[in-house]
């Protein structure tokens, strides 16, 4: 409702469910003075890892506009409320690195597009080696920046034609620059969170590193002042498990 009252903008159609994100509307838009350019506007919820007040995270956004890197997708217009954000961006009509190598258009439904993994296609030498220098350039910029930037995966990951026009290399372009600012989590994080942190502290550590290593090579042995008697310097060589440890120990004086 914003962008049809406003003058600037006129929404041509609504793009359904071509991300994964199940809060996330898409709208292709048009600009008034350039009728012939088209962007894309999402309009999302914020997330729970949001870490930033109000009024940070518009200032913030307001920096990612005034940003540009050729290996980041630039933002037209961002407006951001207590509750969610309205992001403008150009759109492409070759779609995502998700896209190429699923031979899919990128307005298409997001299950109809990837849900056969038999259409997938691999990409050749140089086409890795180019878009994956293009990531990492676009990685290093926002490093640089100090932008977090949790949420690489191919399909944010924008394909442009080069200019000029010399070869079938496409341009990559990193895509939801302002994902982690608005607390949206990453699409791999459930992958991420089962991976629990494990408190332990550096004696056991590096028992069990002992440990683990007498048991997979026979010819491995412990040599050292008090490693037979006192568990070895401050308690290191205790409580080893396997017969092996107790065994192959050799004290030296």
């Amino acid at each position: 409702m914003f962008f049809r009252s406003d003058p600037r903008w006129e929404v041509l159609e609504p793009l359904k469910d071509i991300g994964w994100r199940l809060r996330k509307q898409y709208f292709l838009i048009r600009s008034r003075e350039q009728p012939k350019d088209r962007h894309l506007l999402s309009w999302v919820d914020l997330g729970p890892d949001k870490f930033l007040s109000d009024k940070d995270l518009q200032a913030a956004m307001k920096l990612l506009t005034s940003m540009t890197h050729p290996c980041v997708c630039p933002l037209v217009f961002s407006s951001t409320s207590s509750s969610a954000a309205l992001v403008v961006r150009p759109f492409s009509e070759r779609g995502t690195l998700r896209d190429l190598i699923y031979k899919v258009k990128g307005s298409e439904v997001y299950l109809k597009k990837y849900c056969n993994p038999r259409k997938s296609q691999g990409l050749e030498l140089l086409h890795i080696q180019t878009y994956g220098r293009h990531i990492l350039e676009g990685l290093r910029f926002l490093h640089q920046q100090g932008i977090p930037y949790g949420h690489l995966q191919s399909s944010n990951v924008l394909l442009e034609k080069t200019t000029p026009v010399t070869s079938d290399l496409l341009t990559c372009r990193l895509l939801d620059v302002e994902n982690s600012l608005l607390g949206l989590p990453a699409f791999y994080r459930p992958l991420v969170t089962q991976h629990r942190r494990v408190n332990v502290n550096v004696r056991d550590a590096l028992n069990q590193a002992m440990d683990e290593e007498l048991e997979r090579d026979d010819r491995v042995f412990l040599l050292g002042e008090e490693v037979a008697q006192y568990d070895g310097a401050y308690k290191v060589r205790g409580h080893l498990r396997t017969t092996a440890a107790i065994q192959r120990r050799h004290q030296s004086f």
